[in-house]
């Protein structure tokens, strides 16, 4: 358990006054930091609604500075855009699995 800011903690980040702090991607996995972003955001969206999800809160809450954010969606709308986006991908995926298990039409061979 960290004693103060500085310190590391038991999953071996930084803890500091501003938030947690993120471990610097590998090479190649860059495209990460896009999904815990994503992630964040939709958390933030679903917990506190859309006036929570700020660019500051979504960068606070994966441990990164507010301009790395600005390196994946070029403002606020956009990701809040991506993030509903997802939802409806993943909303009519789960719709067509359903439809194609369920209607008996499409379940017969």
């Amino acid at each position: 358990m960290p004693e103060g800011p500085g310190q590391i903690t038991a999953d071996g980040r930084a803890d500091t006054t501003e938030g947690r702090r993120r471990r610097r991607a590998k090479r190649g996995d860059g495209g990460r930091l896009r999904e815990e972003l994503l992630e964040a955001a939709a958390a933030l969206l679903d917990d506190a609604g859309e006036d929570a999800v700020t660019i500051r809160a979504v960068a606070q809450a994966v441990g990164v500075s507010t301009p790395s954010v600005y390196l994946h969606f070029d403002n606020r709308l956009e990701l809040l855009h991506t993030v509903c986006l997802g939802v409806w991908d993943e909303l009519g995926r789960r719709m067509s699995v359903v439809t194609v298990t369920t209607s008996p039409r499409l379940s017969r061979k």
